[in-house]
């Protein structure tokens, strides 16, 4: 079956996307409302290095799968993203703002990783001297509720995986936080060190929101997808931290050197009873 991308208002370049769980998209369009239609449920529309900054909504209900890669969204006001049928989401080095993502209740695995592109920052980070900031993100913005800002984690809470991987500058992971929903069904939680830097008040927030959870994978340090080490633990049941989840039974911790900046983690690690970590090579252990 033909499967087309449409607008359901304004629109001036359309997009043709083959019926295929490859397909991979590259182009320029210019829309108010970007939908999709005519899908069947194991396609994966891969939009790569789209340009999106007209559009305000992409839309469709019933898309099961969905991956945005390098596509550029308006500087200034976020896109919606209603897909209620989601199964898979990938958004994955995005231009400009984040997206807003509405209520996902199907939504089964996700994977949200935010680098330099992106242009949501806090005034007050690049000047300290501003008193008043309206980013909507930080704590002096006028934004209580999370209801002015590009809120992702909350799209995300009923996903049973989860991949969160940001660039050490990012404010938009923390920022969430302020707001952060409980992941009632989330089983594996994946992270990187942003998690981990410069404190741990984020990774405890999102352990804390994660009741269910049961594998829980960090990334640290590492220069391009492969580490060198990996480590395995577990939680100290007799000691469990009432706010971690009873569940925790697998926890990984990969990294390319075991310096100065992991003993960190590992130290913080043990303090919420997270023990027994080994070295994926004999004779050494922590």
């Amino acid at each position: 079956m033909a499967t087309k991308a449409a607008a359901t208002t304004t629109l001036l370049e359309a997009v043709a996307l083959p019926s295929s769980t490859k397909a991979r998209v590259k182009t320029r369009v210019d829309v108010c409302e970007f939908g999709f239609t005519g899908f069947e449920d194991d396609d994966v529309p891969r939009l790569v290095d789209c340009g999106l900054s007209t559009a305000n909504k992409i839309s469709s209900k019933s898309l099961k799968h969905l991956s945005l890669t390098d596509c550029g969204f308006d500087s200034v006001n976020s896109v919606c993203i209603y897909t209620p049928s989601l199964v898979s989401l990938c958004l994955d080095d995005l231009c400009e703002t984040t997206p807003t993502l509405d209520s996902m209740p199907s939504l089964v695995k996700a994977f949200v990783r935010i680098t330099e592109e992106c242009a949501d920052v806090c005034a007050k980070l690049l000047d300290p001297e501003i008193l008043d900031c309206i980013c909507q993100l930080c704590n002096s913005s006028e934004n209580t509720d999370g209801s002015g800002s590009s809120v992702v984690l909350r799209g995300l809470s009923q996903a049973k995986s989860v991949v969160l991987i940001s660039e050490p500058d990012q404010i938009i992971f923390r920022s969430y936080l302020r707001w952060c929903p409980i992941f009632n069904n989330l089983k594996a939680l994946f992270l990187n060190d942003y998690w981990c830097t410069p404190d741990f008040n984020a990774l405890v927030c999102i352990l804390e929101h994660s009741p269910v959870l049961e594998k829980l994978t960090l990334e640290l340090f590492c220069e391009g997808p492969k580490y060198k080490i990996e480590m395995k633990g577990s939680l100290n049941l007799m000691e469990l931290s009432a706010k971690i989840s009873e569940h925790l039974n697998i926890v990984e911790v990969k990294c390319q050197d075991v310096d100065e900046r992991v003993l960190k983690v590992l130290k913080f690690l043990s303090t919420i009873n997270i023990c027994k970590l080994t070295y994926n090579f004999p004779g050494a252990s922590i």
